[in-house]
């Protein structure tokens, strides 16, 4: 299916073809909504989020679209208070509907739109709290996100449930580690990704409750 491939406009535009289409996108649920797969199951998630949800999908794009990020800098706060406001709305309003919103824009979008705005959708994650989250979150830290924005995504698996995130960070950990051993190296990006990975693991194992 070109919906796990594409990425940009390109995603965007197949995303839209199949919506449009009622046929394809009746078929296109059931058959991938149960699939082993984790990203087959998100980009199922994604069509229904979309197919259920558009106008409100649309609105959040919108608003943030217009957002004046020099004037919002200028602000005690700076752009954090976007963030919370968000993060707000995804707890209080908009609820687990947000969601498959929140996964594609971080895996499809995550490299090509600015730091800011990701970074609000990754505070609606965290606010409503799902373990469908962690292997997106995990995927947008290894294969998505520039490299100095990788921690950005760390407070977010805070937020998700330590029994899901546990054993998905083990294996992701796991294939970091093999894939340097068989360069030989470690490149800064493995080193970043190890770094936080561990930290989140070690808090975990001591109880610790995490940074403010």
């Amino acid at each position: 299916m070109a919906l796990r491939r594409l990425h940009g406009e390109d995603y965007a535009r197949q995303r839209d073809l199949v919506l449009a289409d009622q046929t394809a996108a009746m078929t296109y649920l059931p058959a991938y909504a149960g699939d082993p797969d984790w990203l087959w199951r998100t980009l199922a998630a994604i069509v229904r989020g979309w197919s259920e949800h558009a106008p409100l999908y649309r609105q959040v794009l919108a608003e943030l679209d217009q957002v004046d990020v020099a004037a919002e800098s200028r602000k005690v706060t700076g752009i954090t208070r976007v963030w919370t406001r968000y993060g707000m709305r995804a707890r209080n309003v908009y609820g687990p509907s947000i969601l498959p919103l929140c996964w594609e824009v971080i895996l499809k979008f995550g490299d090509l739109w600015p730091r800011w705005k990701v970074v609000t959708f990754l505070e609606m994650i965290g606010a409503v709290p799902r373990a469908e989250s962690v292997e997106p979150v995990l995927t947008f830290m290894q294969e998505v996100a520039p490299i100095d924005f990788i921690e950005a995504a760390t407070n977010t698996l805070r937020d998700l449930p330590t029994a899901d995130v546990q054993p998905a960070l083990a294996a992701r950990m796991l294939v970091v580690e093999a894939a340097v051993r068989a360069r030989g190296s470690l490149d800064p990006r493995s080193a970043e990704l190890l770094r936080l990975w561990s930290k989140l693991r070690q808090e975990a194992a001591s109880g610790l409750p995490p940074p403010p």
